[in-house]
């Protein structure tokens, strides 16, 4: 009955029937009647309960996008609270930050918009950090957004313990489908270190599934970070922010990152390898659970590995019986010109974390997913995983999650972020490259790094003096974020080419000009 009704009448243009009459009513009356379904949405009595769920819910779309498109158009920095900056400076512990010098620094932005912030002041910054790395679509998306008010209005909350809901059915469906081969199984959390604290539970206990409980230590590479929780903490790689809370634990081991020469000249990564498989062995892989990675190091400095590298880092750890976790936190979800980083290496991982841009940070969502081979010894009578977050896996990030896949695949946008990246790496080298203060300009896709050195020794760059670079950068309309000696380059996939040139201009002078 569904296919003869379509061909008299299309869904679409029901949608747009109902759309116009819900507007067209407020106008006149500044209400309509919800409870006239029937006068709405002239549904036919042989029409399927499918159709009407489907017909209804792109109505419902469509009016929430139409009110947020109005929105994102009205400016609101005529009204900001008053004394809203004292009660920031006053009330609000900002993460990483010196608060005796934030009232120096504040940017208190009230709007967003595409890869721009507005300022309660009036001033527009481009965000060449995309947030913190995580913006991945672009700022006021109205059909997340719609998408987000939906499900909220659906179902607020529902727990994922023992039970379920739809936008988290069909987003476990929807990332095992699209992830590395063999991930089907999907645990939610609420951040990426979450996620990484449930990866390295899963790991142990899988092995003590397996009877083989002294298999809990966790590798990783040093220079790598992977959370600030203690676990996470734990096993990343910033040894400064790791003694600071932990003493050394037996449960975690550092391994050395390679080297740019390791990493692509074949005798170098090979006697790299044989020094990583000595290590392994001096540790005992019989206590080795898992090595956690991230296939291009965010805060390590951004330096791209080689297929060559995963090929044999994955031969040693399977002939170990070691895990491999791939932390797709800050390279997933297109960031680095595919879906995830593991693809341009043909990576295969036992579980891979992922967060950031799984939203694109319209609500909090991360998730880590296992394999068959380790979901399996979960299954056990007496056996199932004994860890899980009150709001991991909520509703309506799932539902915001599930719009933000829709628009990557929808616009390309992993393939436009190679394309940009390209094209912003050569700009930056064409005008930076021979330049005393610039170490490198490297990076994959949208995931670029600045690295400076000092002019004067050619040693890598103060903190204190990067962060003035940044200074003069936000100046000049452009929000970028040092770590060390390295200026990331995250922006939004969406942006335009003029705005990725716009970054690149507003760097290159900030290099060149600021006196340090």
């Amino acid at each position: 009955m569904t296919e003869r009704r379509n061909l008299e009448q299309s869904e679409n243009e029901i949608v747009n029937g109902a759309v116009n009459r819900i507007f067209e009513e407020y106008k006149i009356g500044g209400r309509f009647n919800v409870s006239e379904t029937d006068r709405l949405i002239p549904f036919r009595q042989d029409d399927t309960v499918e159709f009407r769920n489907r017909v209804v819910g792109a109505v419902t779309k469509r009016v929430m996008e139409e009110v947020f498109e109005v929105r994102s158009k009205i400016g609101v920095t005529g009204n900001v609270p008053e004394g809203i900056e004292s009660s920031d400076i006053s009330h609000v512990w900002h993460p990483y930050t010196q608060m005796s010098e934030y009232g120096d620094e504040q940017l208190l932005v009230c709007k967003a918009q595409g890869a721009t912030v507005t300022d309660v002041n009036g001033k527009d910054y481009i965000d060449a950090v995309g947030g913190l790395w995580c913006v991945n679509v672009g700022y006021g998306r109205s059909n997340i957004l719609a998408a987000m008010a939906a499900q909220a209005a659906d179902a607020s909350y529902v727990s994922l313990f023992g039970r379920s809901h739809i936008p988290g059915a069909q987003l476990a469906k929807e990332l095992a489908d699209i992830a590395p081969k063999g991930l089907n199984h999907v645990f939610f959390s609420n951040g990426g270190t979450e996620a990484v604290e449930t990866a390295i539970k899963i790991a142990g206990q899988y092995f003590a599934h397996l009877e083989k409980p002294q298999k809990k230590r966790i590798l990783s590479f040093k220079g790598g970070w992977h959370g600030c929780t203690l676990g996470a903490l734990a096993a990343s790689g910033i040894d400064g922010e790791r003694n600071l809370f932990l003493e050394e634990s037996d449960q975690f081991s550092h391994l050395p990152y390679p080297s740019s020469e390791e990493l692509s000249n074949p005798v170098a990564r090979s006697d790299y390898f044989r020094r990583f498989e000595e290590m392994i062995l001096r540790i005992d892989p019989n206590t080795i659970a898992a090595l956690l990675f991230e296939p291009i190091q965010g805060v390590g400095g951004m330096r791209v590995p080689t297929r060559e590298f995963y090929e044999e880092l994955q031969r040693i750890c399977r002939s170990h019986n070691i895990l491999l976790i791939a932390d797709e936190i800050t390279t997933g979800f297109g960031r680095t010109g595919k879906m995830f980083a593991c693809e341009h290496f043909g990576i295969e991982p036992d579980m891979m974390v992922v967060g950031k841009g799984l939203t694109s940070g319209y609500a909090p969502l991360s998730a880590t997913l296992a394999s068959d081979k380790i979901y399996h010894q979960f299954l056990t009578k007496g056996k199932h995983f004994i860890h899980g977050y009150t709001f991991g896996g909520h509703p309506t990030a799932c539902a915001a999650a599930m719009e933000n896949i829709t628009t990557l695949q929808k616009e390309q946008l992993p393939e436009r972020a190679g394309v940009v990246g390209d094209r912003m790496i050569e700009r930056l080298s064409t005008k930076l490259g021979n330049h005393p203060r610039i170490s490198e300009i490297r990076g994959k896709g949208l995931l670029i790094a600045i690295d400076l050195r000092n002019e004067s020794d050619g040693e890598a760059m103060s903190q204190t003096d990067s962060r003035k670079i940044c200074a003069t950068a936000r100046t000049n309309g452009l929000i970028v974020r040092s770590l060390d000696n390295i200026i990331p380059i995250c922006p939004p996939l969406s942006i335009s080419d003029e705005e990725a040139d716009q970054i690149c201009d507003i760097l290159v002078s900030a290099i060149v000009d600021t006196n340090l």
